[in-house]
């Protein structure tokens, strides 16, 4: 009972920072035009799945994380008028396609060994850009089909040459501010760490 406790308090921790970012953060770099408002506020909800996924162990906690931060951005609607109801809906939709397609590739680089090596921080950029492109992707066939249902307007659409500033560059621009990020933290958690030597433990003995 603890350890759901545990779990709970730090998905709940998770998914409201993600929320709230998106709320406070993501309205701002509305206003202010940022053409790469996307690709700077995605790792924000990566990182949140994360560091949930490596305190927790359970991979279904990290996505999660992603639902409450959807409910979170989807308490909007009563402030959006009716007829610009895909101003909330693509929001939404888009964090828990995060949540759907980036559990894999946070599970996989948990499980990598040798962390702060500098291939690691090769393999992530790999790992996760194909992760996020597959987001943008996914994302970008909602947006069709929500188009063609209700005729919203799309932000991005299926060519991947005309749109390959949203495919491509957002996608990259996402992914190595994510990368870095994570990679650094593994080299500084390793360094911080105290060697066992120092703290009177004895050598390994010769195999």
């Amino acid at each position: 009972m603890e350890k759901w406790f545990k779990n709970t308090r730090i998905m709940l921790l998770f998914g409201t920072l993600w929320g709230l970012t998106e709320l406070v953060c993501g309205y701002m770099l509305h206003i202010i035009t940022l053409p790469v408002a996307g690709a700077l506020l995605m790792p924000v909800g990566i990182l949140c799945m994360y560091y949930t996924y490596g305190n927790t162990g359970k991979i279904r906690h990290a996505v999660l994380v992603s639902v409450i931060a959807a409910s979170l951005k989807l308490t909007t609607l009563f402030f959006i008028p009716a007829g610009a109801i895909h101003l909330v809906i693509n929001p939404v939709v888009a964090i828990l396609l995060q949540g759907v397609c980036l559990m894999l590739p946070i599970r996989y680089m948990h499980a990598r060994k040798e962390q702060s090596r500098p291939g690691y921080l090769y393999i992530l950029i790999a790992v996760f850009f194909s992760g996020i492109f597959l987001y943008k992707l996914a994302f970008a066939l909602f947006q069709q089909f929500l188009n063609y249902r209700s005729g919203t307007p799309v932000l991005a659409g299926l060519n991947l040459y005309r749109e390959s500033a949203y495919f491509f560059g957002e996608t990259l621009i996402s992914t190595l501010v994510l990368s870095f990020m994570i990679y650094f933290s593994k080299v500084k958690e390793k360094t911080t760490r105290p060697h066992p030597h120092s703290i009177g433990l004895p050598p390994p003995a010769p195999k």
